[in-house]
C-alpha cells in the first residue's frame, strides 16, 4: 500500500472517531490525539487507557466528571488515533517506564502542574509510576485493575496472541482482524456480554487494526516483560483508590490486595460482575465511585 493510499485511510479513521473537541498536538515529533473537557478553573483530571483501547473508553465518567474536573485523556501510542512511536520516541520500546516518560512530557506540553490521575491496566501502570516519579504534583491516583505485578497463568486475547505471532503479524497489516474475533476478546475482558453492542466492536477494530496499531501491539506485548516494581509502587505516596472487576481474566482480582497492601495510604472497591474494564462496563457506577472518592480528598 502506498503512503498516499494509507493516508487516505487514517484521514478517515480521523473523521470516524474524532470529534470537534478532538485535538492532534505535535510533541517531541509525535502526534497524539486528545481530548480536553470540562472547565480550565477545575482541578484536572488525567484519563489513561489501557492496552488495545483508546481514549474513547472512558465515554462515560467524564460525563459525569466534567462539571467537577478539567479533563484531559488521549490515545497512547502504539493505540487509537496517535498511531506507533515517531519523532524523538522512534527507537523507545514499549514498557511502563517509557511510557510515563512520554505522559509526562505531555503533561508538561499542556501545560498541567497539579493533577489527579486515573489509569487502567496499562494505564494503570503508567499511573502508578507517574504517581512515583513526580508526587508533589499528584493529588489523587485511581488505579482500574492496574498492571504492575508479576502474571501466572491468565488468560490472553486472541488479538493479543496474533499480534504476538510474528507471521500472523504480517499478515494483519493488510487483512482486516474479522469482526467475531474483536467480539471474543470482549466477551474475555467483559463480566457479562450483555455490555457489548455492534457500535463498541466497531470502534475496537478500527482502532485496534489502524495502519500501524498492530506492529506497534507486537512490540507493546514484547516490552510488557516482568520488571522488579514493587519498590517503586511502594513509593506512591498519592490519596489512591483501587477499583477492580471480580471476574477479571487478565489481570487477577486477588492483585487488588496487593496494591493495597504496597501503596500505605489506599483503598479498595471490589465490583463482583465487573470484568477488566469495568469503568467502560459500567461507567456510571465505577465514575460515581471516583468522584465521591475524589471529593472525600478535596478535589472538586
Amino acid at each position: 500500500m502506498n503512503k498516499s493510499a494509507n493516508k487516505i485511510i487514517l484521514d478517515k479513521l480521523d473523521l470516524k472517531w474524532a470529534n470537534s473537541i478532538d485535538d492532534f498536538v505535535i510533541l517531541n515529533g509525535q502526534r497524539v490525539h486528545f481530548r480536553k473537557e470540562g472547565t480550565d478553573e477545575k482541578p484536572t483530571l488525567i484519563l489513561i487507557h489501557g492496552t488495545s483501547s483508546s481514549l474513547h473508553t472512558w465515554d462515560e465518567w467524564v460525563e459525569i466528571l466534567k462539571n467537577d474536573f478539567q479533563i484531559i485523556r488521549f490515545d497512547l501510542p502504539a493505540f487509537g488515533l496517535t498511531g506507533k512511536w515517531t519523532g524523538k520516541y522512534k527507537y523507545l520500546d514499549y514498557s511502563g517506564i517509557n511510557y510515563c516518560d512520554f505522559c509526562i512530557d505531555l503533561i508538561n506540553l499542556l501545560g498541567v502542574d497539579k493533577l489527579s490521575i486515573a489509569g487502567n491496566s496499562l494505564g494503570g501502570e503508567i499511573a502508578w509510576r507517574i504517581a512515583a516519579k513526580i508526587p508533589k504534583r499528584i493529588e489523587n491516583l485511581i488505579l482500574i485493575d492496574s498492571a504492575g505485578y508479576d502474571l501466572e497463568n491468565v488468560s490472553t486475547p486472541i488479538t493479543w496472541k496474533l499480534a504476538s505471532t510474528p507471521i500472523l503479524c504480517i499478515l494483519g497489516q493488510w487483512f482486516k482482524v474479522p469482526r467475531f474475533l474483536i467480539r471474543q476478546d470482549l466477551e474475555l475482558v467483559m463480566g457479562s456480554p450483555d455490555t457489548i453492542t455492534d457500535k463498541l466492536i466497531e470502534r475496537y477494530k478500527d482502532l485496534a487494526t489502524r495502519r500501524g496499531n498492530i506492529s506497534a501491539l507486537t512490540s507493546r506485548l514484547r516490552s510488557a516483560t516482568a520488571q522488579a516494581t514493587v519498590d517503586i509502587i511502594r513509593g506512591v505516596s498519592a490519596p489512591t483508590l483501587i477499583m477492580w472487576g471480580k471476574k477479571d481474566p487478565l489481570i487477577p482480582v486477588n492483585l487488588a490486595a496487593r496494591f493495597n497492601n504496597d501503596i500505605e495510604n489506599s483503598q479498595t472497591i471490589i465490583y463482583d460482575d465487573l470484568g477488566h474494564i469495568p469503568h467502560e462496563e459500567s461507567g456510571k457506577v465505577t465514575a460515581t465511585d471516583a468522584l465521591e472518592f475524589l471529593k472525600s480528598n478535596g478535589r472538586t
